[in-house]
Protein backbone atom coordinates (compact mmCIF):
# COMPACT_ATOMS: atom_id res chain seq x y z
CA UNK A 1 0.00 0.00 0.00
CA UNK A 2 1.30 3.44 -0.87
CA UNK A 3 0.16 6.51 1.07
CA UNK A 4 0.76 9.37 -1.28
CA UNK A 5 2.01 12.72 -0.18
CA UNK A 6 0.41 15.62 -1.96
CA UNK A 7 3.42 16.01 -4.28
CA UNK A 8 3.03 12.40 -5.49
CA UNK A 9 -0.69 12.84 -6.04
CA UNK A 10 0.02 15.99 -8.07
CA UNK A 11 2.36 14.00 -10.31
CA UNK A 12 -0.22 11.32 -11.04
CA UNK A 13 -3.01 13.76 -11.76
CA UNK A 14 -0.87 16.16 -13.78
CA UNK A 15 0.91 13.65 -15.95
CA UNK A 16 -2.06 11.39 -16.66
CA UNK A 17 -5.23 13.38 -16.05
CA UNK A 18 -4.15 16.99 -16.18
CA UNK A 19 -1.19 17.07 -18.55
CA UNK A 20 -2.43 14.55 -21.14
CA UNK A 21 0.86 14.56 -22.98
CA UNK A 22 2.08 18.04 -22.00
CA UNK A 23 5.26 18.36 -19.99
CA UNK A 24 4.39 17.76 -16.35
CA UNK A 25 4.77 20.69 -14.02
CA UNK A 26 5.26 19.68 -10.40
CA UNK A 27 5.56 22.94 -8.48
CA UNK A 28 3.63 26.16 -8.17
CA UNK A 29 6.16 28.51 -9.76
CA UNK A 30 5.99 26.48 -12.96
CA UNK A 31 2.24 27.11 -13.12
CA UNK A 32 2.66 30.89 -13.09
CA UNK A 33 2.04 31.25 -16.81
CA UNK A 34 -1.16 29.22 -16.53
CA UNK A 35 -2.31 31.31 -13.60
CA UNK A 36 -1.56 34.54 -15.43
CA UNK A 37 -4.22 33.83 -18.03
CA UNK A 38 -6.72 32.53 -15.48
CA UNK A 39 -6.20 28.83 -16.17
CA UNK A 40 -6.10 26.58 -13.09
CA UNK A 41 -4.60 23.14 -13.82
CA UNK A 42 -6.88 20.16 -13.28
CA UNK A 43 -4.62 18.75 -10.58
CA UNK A 44 -5.04 21.91 -8.55
CA UNK A 45 -8.79 22.16 -9.09
CA UNK A 46 -9.26 18.47 -8.18
CA UNK A 47 -7.29 18.71 -4.95
CA UNK A 48 -8.90 22.01 -3.99
CA UNK A 49 -12.34 20.46 -4.41
CA UNK A 50 -11.23 17.28 -2.65
CA UNK A 51 -9.91 19.02 0.44
CA UNK A 52 -12.41 21.88 0.55
CA UNK A 53 -9.74 24.53 -0.04
CA UNK A 54 -9.21 27.35 -2.47
CA UNK A 55 -6.89 26.70 -5.46
CA UNK A 56 -4.53 29.36 -4.08
CA UNK A 57 -4.13 27.29 -0.89
CA UNK A 58 -3.16 24.24 -2.93
CA UNK A 59 -0.65 26.25 -4.95
CA UNK A 60 0.89 27.60 -1.76
CA UNK A 61 1.23 24.15 -0.29
CA UNK A 62 2.77 22.85 -3.50
CA UNK A 63 5.48 25.44 -3.05
CA UNK A 64 6.40 24.32 0.45
CA UNK A 65 9.62 22.45 1.10
CA UNK A 66 9.85 18.71 0.51
CA UNK A 67 9.79 17.87 4.20
CA UNK A 68 6.52 19.66 4.79
CA UNK A 69 5.00 18.36 1.58
CA UNK A 70 5.90 14.80 2.53
CA UNK A 71 3.74 14.94 5.68
CA UNK A 72 0.55 12.97 5.01
CA UNK A 73 -2.64 15.00 5.02
CA UNK A 74 -5.57 13.76 7.13
CA UNK A 75 -7.40 13.60 3.81
CA UNK A 76 -4.52 11.97 1.91
CA UNK A 77 -5.54 9.47 -0.73
CA UNK A 78 -4.34 5.92 -0.28
CA UNK A 79 -3.37 4.15 -3.48
CA UNK A 80 -3.82 0.47 -2.80
CA UNK A 81 -4.67 -1.86 -5.65
CA UNK A 82 -5.81 -4.56 -3.22
CA UNK A 83 -8.21 -2.31 -1.28
CA UNK A 84 -11.71 -3.76 -1.50
CA UNK A 85 -10.57 -6.55 -3.78
CA UNK A 86 -12.75 -9.62 -3.51
CA UNK A 87 -15.65 -7.70 -1.98
CA UNK A 88 -18.86 -6.72 -3.74
CA UNK A 89 -18.30 -3.09 -2.82
CA UNK A 90 -14.73 -3.08 -4.12
CA UNK A 91 -15.74 -4.80 -7.35
CA UNK A 92 -18.57 -2.35 -7.96
CA UNK A 93 -16.29 0.61 -7.33
CA UNK A 94 -13.59 -0.69 -9.66
CA UNK A 95 -15.97 -1.50 -12.50
CA UNK A 96 -17.54 1.94 -12.08
CA UNK A 97 -14.13 3.59 -12.44
CA UNK A 98 -13.23 1.50 -15.49
CA UNK A 99 -16.50 2.25 -17.26
CA UNK A 100 -16.32 5.96 -16.55
CA UNK A 101 -12.83 6.06 -18.04
CA UNK A 102 -13.13 3.66 -20.98
CA UNK A 103 -16.85 3.61 -21.70
CA UNK A 104 -19.91 1.59 -20.70
CA UNK A 105 -19.01 -2.08 -20.42
CA UNK A 106 -15.38 -1.37 -21.39
CA UNK A 107 -12.03 -1.72 -19.65
CA UNK A 108 -9.32 -0.88 -22.22
CA UNK A 109 -8.49 1.95 -24.67
CA UNK A 110 -10.63 2.18 -27.77
CA UNK A 111 -13.46 0.36 -26.06
CA UNK A 112 -16.03 -1.56 -28.06
CA UNK A 113 -15.60 0.55 -31.20
CA UNK A 114 -11.95 -0.40 -31.72
CA UNK A 115 -12.58 -4.10 -31.05
CA UNK A 116 -15.58 -4.03 -33.39
CA UNK A 117 -13.36 -2.58 -36.13
CA UNK A 118 -10.95 -5.49 -35.68
CA UNK A 119 -13.82 -7.96 -36.05
CA UNK A 120 -15.20 -6.15 -39.10
CA UNK A 121 -11.81 -6.48 -40.80
CA UNK A 122 -12.30 -10.24 -40.62
CA UNK A 123 -15.34 -9.96 -42.93
CA UNK A 124 -17.53 -12.04 -40.69
CA UNK A 125 -20.86 -13.39 -41.90
CA UNK A 126 -24.03 -14.07 -39.90
CA UNK A 127 -24.00 -17.22 -37.76
CA UNK A 128 -20.21 -17.36 -37.62
CA UNK A 129 -18.53 -18.06 -34.27
CA UNK A 130 -16.11 -15.65 -32.60
CA UNK A 131 -13.88 -16.10 -29.55
CA UNK A 132 -12.92 -12.96 -27.58
CA UNK A 133 -10.08 -13.57 -25.13
CA UNK A 134 -10.15 -10.17 -23.42
CA UNK A 135 -13.88 -9.62 -23.17
CA UNK A 136 -13.84 -7.47 -20.04
CA UNK A 137 -17.42 -6.46 -19.24
CA UNK A 138 -18.55 -7.56 -22.69
CA UNK A 139 -19.37 -4.31 -24.50
CA UNK A 140 -17.39 -5.33 -27.59
CA UNK A 141 -18.78 -8.87 -27.57
CA UNK A 142 -22.35 -7.53 -27.45
CA UNK A 143 -21.67 -5.01 -30.23
CA UNK A 144 -20.09 -7.65 -32.46
CA UNK A 145 -22.91 -10.11 -31.83
CA UNK A 146 -25.74 -7.65 -32.39
CA UNK A 147 -24.25 -5.72 -35.32
CA UNK A 148 -22.65 -8.58 -37.24
CA UNK A 149 -25.12 -11.34 -36.42
CA UNK A 150 -22.48 -13.71 -35.04
CA UNK A 151 -22.14 -15.65 -31.80
CA UNK A 152 -19.35 -14.45 -29.51
CA UNK A 153 -17.82 -16.57 -26.75
CA UNK A 154 -16.36 -13.96 -24.43
CA UNK A 155 -13.63 -14.98 -22.01
CA UNK A 156 -12.12 -12.73 -19.37
CA UNK A 157 -9.15 -13.22 -17.02
CA UNK A 158 -10.72 -11.07 -14.29
CA UNK A 159 -13.61 -12.93 -12.68
CA UNK A 160 -15.15 -9.72 -11.33
CA UNK A 161 -15.30 -8.15 -14.80
CA UNK A 162 -16.64 -11.39 -16.27
CA UNK A 163 -19.45 -11.50 -13.71
CA UNK A 164 -20.50 -7.95 -14.54
CA UNK A 165 -20.16 -8.67 -18.26
CA UNK A 166 -22.43 -11.70 -18.11
CA UNK A 167 -25.03 -9.76 -16.15
CA UNK A 168 -24.98 -7.00 -18.77
CA UNK A 169 -25.33 -9.55 -21.58
CA UNK A 170 -28.34 -11.06 -19.82
CA UNK A 171 -29.89 -7.61 -19.44
CA UNK A 172 -29.42 -7.05 -23.17
CA UNK A 173 -30.99 -10.44 -24.03
CA UNK A 174 -27.61 -11.55 -25.42
CA UNK A 175 -26.77 -14.21 -22.84
CA UNK A 176 -26.26 -16.81 -25.57
CA UNK A 177 -25.01 -14.60 -28.39
CA UNK A 178 -22.46 -12.80 -26.18
CA UNK A 179 -21.79 -14.94 -23.13
CA UNK A 180 -18.95 -13.78 -20.87
CA UNK A 181 -17.11 -16.18 -18.56
CA UNK A 182 -13.86 -16.12 -16.58
CA UNK A 183 -10.93 -18.28 -17.60
CA UNK A 184 -7.42 -19.25 -16.64
CA UNK A 185 -5.12 -19.27 -19.69
CA UNK A 186 -3.02 -22.03 -18.17
CA UNK A 187 -6.08 -24.27 -17.98
CA UNK A 188 -7.88 -23.18 -21.15
CA UNK A 189 -8.79 -25.94 -23.60
CA UNK A 190 -10.36 -25.08 -26.93
CA UNK A 191 -12.03 -27.44 -29.42
CA UNK A 192 -10.32 -27.82 -32.78
CA UNK A 193 -11.80 -26.05 -35.76
CA UNK A 194 -14.53 -24.34 -33.73
CA UNK A 195 -14.14 -20.63 -34.50
CA UNK A 196 -14.25 -18.42 -37.56
CA UNK A 197 -12.47 -15.61 -35.73
CA UNK A 198 -10.42 -15.24 -32.56
CA UNK A 199 -9.82 -11.81 -31.02
CA UNK A 200 -7.17 -11.23 -28.36
CA UNK A 201 -6.66 -7.62 -27.32
CA UNK A 202 -3.70 -6.89 -25.00
CA UNK A 203 -3.75 -10.27 -23.30
CA UNK A 204 -0.96 -12.37 -24.82
CA UNK A 205 1.74 -10.45 -22.93
CA UNK A 206 0.31 -12.06 -19.78
CA UNK A 207 0.61 -15.62 -21.10
CA UNK A 208 3.54 -17.69 -19.90
CA UNK A 209 3.87 -20.21 -22.74
CA UNK A 210 2.79 -18.07 -25.68
CA UNK A 211 3.95 -20.52 -28.34
CA UNK A 212 1.72 -23.33 -27.08
CA UNK A 213 -1.11 -20.87 -26.50
CA UNK A 214 -0.88 -19.51 -30.04
CA UNK A 215 -0.71 -23.04 -31.40
CA UNK A 216 -3.92 -23.84 -29.52
CA UNK A 217 -5.57 -20.73 -31.00
CA UNK A 218 -4.52 -21.73 -34.50
CA UNK A 219 -5.91 -25.23 -34.01
CA UNK A 220 -9.18 -23.78 -32.67
CA UNK A 221 -9.71 -21.86 -35.92
CA UNK A 222 -11.64 -23.25 -38.85
CA UNK A 223 -9.81 -23.42 -42.17
CA UNK A 224 -9.28 -19.83 -43.36
CA UNK A 225 -10.34 -18.65 -39.91
CA UNK A 226 -8.99 -15.30 -38.74
CA UNK A 227 -6.75 -14.54 -35.74
CA UNK A 228 -6.55 -10.88 -34.77
CA UNK A 229 -4.67 -9.62 -31.77
CA UNK A 230 -3.05 -6.54 -30.30
CA UNK A 231 -0.33 -6.89 -27.71
CA UNK A 232 2.33 -5.02 -25.78
CA UNK A 233 5.80 -5.76 -27.14
CA UNK A 234 9.32 -4.67 -26.22
CA UNK A 235 12.61 -4.20 -28.02
CA UNK A 236 15.56 -6.44 -27.30
CA UNK A 237 17.52 -3.55 -25.81
CA UNK A 238 14.68 -2.33 -23.59
CA UNK A 239 13.70 -5.75 -22.27
CA UNK A 240 16.36 -5.73 -19.56
CA UNK A 241 16.23 -2.00 -18.77
CA UNK A 242 15.35 -0.43 -15.43
CA UNK A 243 12.15 1.19 -16.69
CA UNK A 244 10.81 -2.11 -18.03
CA UNK A 245 11.75 -3.85 -14.79
CA UNK A 246 9.78 -1.25 -12.80
CA UNK A 247 6.83 -1.65 -15.14
CA UNK A 248 6.88 -5.43 -14.76
CA UNK A 249 6.89 -5.06 -10.99
CA UNK A 250 4.02 -2.55 -10.94
CA UNK A 251 1.62 -4.34 -13.30
CA UNK A 252 -1.29 -6.06 -11.52
CA UNK A 253 -0.44 -9.37 -13.22
CA UNK A 254 2.87 -10.95 -14.18
CA UNK A 255 3.87 -9.75 -17.63
CA UNK A 256 6.03 -11.59 -20.15
CA UNK A 257 6.08 -9.55 -23.35
CA UNK A 258 7.67 -10.73 -26.57
CA UNK A 259 9.47 -8.68 -29.19
CA UNK A 260 7.96 -7.95 -32.62
CA UNK A 261 10.61 -10.16 -34.22
CA UNK A 262 9.61 -13.07 -32.01
CA UNK A 263 5.97 -12.71 -33.02
CA UNK A 264 6.85 -12.51 -36.71
CA UNK A 265 8.96 -15.65 -36.48
CA UNK A 266 6.26 -17.61 -34.64
CA UNK A 267 3.58 -16.63 -37.15
CA UNK A 268 5.74 -18.32 -39.77
CA UNK A 269 6.41 -21.34 -37.57
CA UNK A 270 2.68 -21.85 -37.09
CA UNK A 271 2.00 -21.49 -40.83
CA UNK A 272 -0.34 -18.57 -40.23
CA UNK A 273 -0.77 -16.28 -43.22
CA UNK A 274 -0.15 -12.73 -42.01
CA UNK A 275 -2.23 -9.93 -43.55
CA UNK A 276 -1.43 -7.19 -41.01
CA UNK A 277 1.65 -6.77 -38.84
CA UNK A 278 1.72 -3.17 -37.67
CA UNK A 279 2.98 -0.98 -34.85
CA UNK A 280 -0.11 0.97 -33.74
CA UNK A 281 1.44 2.65 -30.69
CA UNK A 282 0.67 6.27 -31.72
CA UNK A 283 -2.98 5.38 -32.36
CA UNK A 284 -3.19 3.48 -29.08
CA UNK A 285 -1.77 6.41 -27.11
CA UNK A 286 -4.33 8.72 -28.71
CA UNK A 287 -7.15 6.35 -27.77
CA UNK A 288 -5.94 6.15 -24.17
CA UNK A 289 -5.40 9.89 -23.72
CA UNK A 290 -8.70 10.73 -25.38
CA UNK A 291 -10.51 8.53 -22.87
CA UNK A 292 -8.71 10.16 -19.94
CA UNK A 293 -9.49 13.59 -21.33
CA UNK A 294 -13.20 12.77 -21.56
CA UNK A 295 -13.07 11.32 -18.06
CA UNK A 296 -11.46 14.51 -16.78
CA UNK A 297 -14.33 16.52 -18.19
CA UNK A 298 -16.91 14.11 -16.77
CA UNK A 299 -15.43 14.31 -13.28
CA UNK A 300 -16.70 17.84 -12.90
CA UNK A 301 -20.27 16.74 -13.58
CA UNK A 302 -20.54 13.81 -11.19
CA UNK A 303 -19.86 13.20 -7.53
CA UNK A 304 -16.60 11.57 -6.48
CA UNK A 305 -16.09 10.12 -3.01
CA UNK A 306 -12.84 9.08 -1.34
CA UNK A 307 -13.10 5.41 -2.33
CA UNK A 308 -13.75 6.31 -5.97
CA UNK A 309 -10.83 8.76 -5.99
CA UNK A 310 -8.47 6.09 -4.64
CA UNK A 311 -9.62 3.56 -7.25
CA UNK A 312 -9.25 6.21 -9.94
CA UNK A 313 -5.67 6.93 -8.93
CA UNK A 314 -4.77 3.23 -9.05
CA UNK A 315 -5.89 3.16 -12.69
CA UNK A 316 -4.20 6.52 -13.35
CA UNK A 317 -0.82 5.27 -12.12
CA UNK A 318 -1.13 2.09 -14.18
CA UNK A 319 -1.71 4.08 -17.36
CA UNK A 320 0.85 6.73 -16.50
CA UNK A 321 3.57 4.06 -16.50
CA UNK A 322 2.34 2.41 -19.68
CA UNK A 323 2.03 5.63 -21.66
CA UNK A 324 5.42 6.92 -20.52
CA UNK A 325 7.04 3.68 -21.71
CA UNK A 326 5.21 3.87 -25.03
CA UNK A 327 6.37 7.44 -25.59
CA UNK A 328 9.96 6.46 -24.77
CA UNK A 329 9.79 3.60 -27.28
CA UNK A 330 10.50 0.90 -24.69
CA UNK A 331 6.96 -0.46 -24.89
CA UNK A 332 5.05 -0.70 -28.17
CA UNK A 333 1.61 -1.93 -29.25
CA UNK A 334 1.55 -4.46 -32.07
CA UNK A 335 -1.49 -5.34 -34.19
CA UNK A 336 -1.53 -8.66 -36.04
CA UNK A 337 -4.18 -10.09 -38.36
CA UNK A 338 -3.50 -13.57 -39.71
CA UNK A 339 -5.47 -16.46 -41.16
CA UNK A 340 -5.21 -20.22 -40.94
CA UNK A 341 -4.00 -21.78 -44.16
CA UNK A 342 -6.05 -24.43 -45.91
CA UNK A 343 -3.34 -27.01 -45.42
CA UNK A 344 -0.60 -27.41 -42.86
CA UNK A 345 2.46 -29.61 -42.77
CA UNK A 346 2.84 -32.37 -40.21
CA UNK A 347 5.55 -30.32 -38.49
CA UNK A 348 2.98 -27.64 -37.70
CA UNK A 349 1.02 -30.08 -35.58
Amino acid sequence: MLRHSNSRTYAVLDQVLGGLGRKARGRAEKDEHDQADGYIPFKVRFLAWWEGLEPADILTRMDQDDEAAAKPSPKALVIDGSAGKGTAEGAARRTDVLQRIWGEGCHIPGGADFTLSLAQACQLEPDMKVLDLNAGMGAAARDIASKLGVTVAGKELDSELAKVGMALSEQADLAEAAAIEPYDPEELKLPRGAYDCILAREVLFLINDKLDFLRMLRDALKVRGQLTFTDYVVTDDANSGRELAQWREAEPRKVQPWTTDRYLMVMGELSLEVQTFEDITPQFIRLALSAWDSFKQELGKAGVNRAFANAMLVEAELWQRRIQLMKSGDLRVLQVHASKKETATMSDW
